[in-house]
């Protein structure tokens, strides 16, 4: 994990753990358990969004990544303190642009709060200059604001399995 060193960027920290954790945990959130189906706000957006996210990780782009963040924490973190964070210029050497597709898996739960934070399992495939594919499930966290649809977490791989699931 990034060593965090100003209040801001702690701050906005916190912020995108308690809304992991809201988003996992918070009291009358619509889940989906298997069959059933969270309600996602604008699902084709989300959808849209989720592949040019995975599309500019793959590519390198940190300023598309970073415009892609959940507003909330732009606000509190400037693009050079979000490059510090993710350690980016640090990892440059070991960086190899890669191609990068996602998709919707499946939304576990969507809380209404502020704003709607959802957390959903997404299929990512990672293809490298020399065609070899690797696939990933991982749990990510995606904020709907103003009509919009903003990236706030990337988490563990889910095995396909929402949190709380066995």
């Amino acid at each position: 994990m990034p060593r965090i060193g100003s209040s801001k960027i702690r701050w906005a920290f916190v912020v995108l753990v308690l809304g992991m954790l809201a988003a996992c945990q918070a009291p009358g959130p619509i889940k989906s358990s298997g069959m059933e189906k969270a309600n996602v706000p604008d699902e084709a957006r989300l959808r849209a969004r989720l592949a040019e996210f995975h599309s500019a990780l793959g590519a390198n782009d940190i300023a598309r990544w970073y415009a892609m963040t959940a507003p909330a924490v732009r606000d509190k973190m400037t693009f050079e303190q979000f490059k510090k964070d993710v350690r980016w210029d640090e990892n440059a050497g070991r960086r190899k642009e890669t191609r990068m597709t996602a998709s919707l898996s499946r939304a576990c739960s969507c809380t209404p709060m502020n704003t709607t934070r959802c957390v959903l399992i997404v299929d990512v495939m990672i293809e490298d200059a020399d065609g070899k594919i690797k696939k990933e499930r991982p749990l990510e966290m995606w904020e709907y604001a103003g009509g919009e649809w903003y990236w706030g977490y990337m988490g563990a791989e889910s095995r396909g399995r929402c949190p709380g699931e066995r």
